[in-house]
């Protein structure tokens, strides 16, 4: 009962912790993410992942602090193509 009860609580915390990001981007101050109408700066941390179909962008300490962006995502390749040549740059 225990061990279900932890469960529970560590799927409701999880769940209190998921972020929906809206839009990232990135200026002349560096990387944001718009989340909820309002710009937050990021700045992406080792853990980072690069990969042809996806890139997943390490922005905190903690495992759910993660942007998973895949191809699919964009209107076009191109798009993606040109968000992992800029993040080659800065991470």
């Amino acid at each position: 009962m225990i061990a279900l009860a932890v469960a529970f609580l560590s799927w409701r915390f999880a769940q209190r912790m998921h972020v929906s990001v809206e839009r990232i981007g990135c200026d002349a101050r560096g990387w944001w993410m718009l989340v909820g109408g309002q710009r937050h700066a990021v700045s992406w941390r080792s853990g980072s992942i690069r990969r042809y179909e996806l890139v997943r962008l390490q922005w905190g300490f903690w495992p759910w602090q993660q942007l998973i962006v895949r191809a699919d995502s964009f209107v076009n390749d191109e798009d993606f193509r040109r968000l992992r040549r800029a993040l080659y740059a800065q991470i």
